[in-house]
């Protein structure tokens, strides 16, 4: 119909940068049911090893041109999960334990997966 009104748009990653991202070498985590960290940059050197790369939304001449991402399957449910067997399914039980943990976790990291993953590629899962 030429009534039909179309607008272009973005995703919830590329809207959520616009703002949250303030100035060069900022980045940005995404915690919903995936994790995804992203940022902008002004060259293009894609690698579909290691994520994926979009045209900026907030593209200005010669700055901000891309918007490369990775995002992380596992990030949210890996939480829940650790949740559910550690905490009896409750957040508040969570955050009392995460609060009595220094940040950085004495230098202990681990890298969690229920699934495996697409970027980076994994094989199997990998739990507690």
């Amino acid at each position: 119909s030429k009534d039909c009104i179309v607008i272009a748009h973005s995703g919830d990653n590329p809207n959520s940068a616009c703002y949250t991202l303030r100035g060069k070498g900022d980045v940005s985590v995404s915690t919903g049911t995936s994790f995804t960290i992203y940022g902008f940059v002004d060259e293009y050197c894609p690698n579909a090893d290691e994520g994926h790369v979009f045209i900026s939304p907030l593209y200005k001449e010669g700055v901000n041109k891309y918007l490369p991402l990775v995002c992380f399957k596992n990030g949210g449910l890996v939480l829940k999960e650790v949740r559910d067997r550690c905490c009896n399914k409750s957040w508040e039980k969570f955050n009392e334990y995460l609060k009595q943990t220094p940040p950085g976790n004495n230098g202990n990291i681990g890298f969690y997966y229920l699934f495996p993953e697409i970027t980076p590629t994994t094989i199997g899962k990998g739990f507690f």
